[in-house]
């Protein structure tokens, strides 16, 4: 997975909408999939602007997120930006599960210059809190 993030950008296909908003389009297609497996989520996405690598690790991070619980559970996402980045939060409120990924979450997010913290949520579910800051510019 970190391989196909990490590749040249020459092997990226161009996206058909604005660069760093088509991932964050998707994110819709990946509630409507946990939804369909039975798993309720709220999506929050407030429009920020993103590069590529930022928004395609984006839509990545909250699709692994989205593989953990198990119906029945209720997930909040949240991607919000500001001018520093963009914050990801999951919150899964299902059943006790561990989260297994929780490293590749991390590594994604480090992908990026980022940070990911993963909790347990409640007694029940777990936590996923993602911070992206934007290029630095020299």
């Amino acid at each position: 997975m970190l391989g196909w993030l990490r590749r040249p950008q020459a092997d990226v296909p161009a996206p058909s909408v604005v660069p760093g908003q088509t991932e964050l389009a998707a994110l819709a297609d990946l509630a409507d999939q946990a939804r369909r497996s039975g798993v309720t989520v709220d999506l929050m996405v407030r429009p920020v602007d993103l590069t590529h690598g930022m928004a395609l690790a984006a839509y990545r991070i909250v699709q692994e997120a989205l593989t953990i619980p198990a119906a029945p559970a209720r997930c909040l996402v949240s991607v919000d930006g500001d001018a520093n980045g963009v914050r990801i939060d999951v919150v899964n409120d299902g059943p006790a599960h561990r989260l297994a990924n929780g490293g590749q979450l991390a590594a994604l997010a480090a992908t990026q210059g980022g940070t990911c913290v993963t909790a347990p949520h409640n007694g029940r579910g777990f936590r996923v809190s993602v911070r992206l800051p934007h290029p630095v510019d020299d």
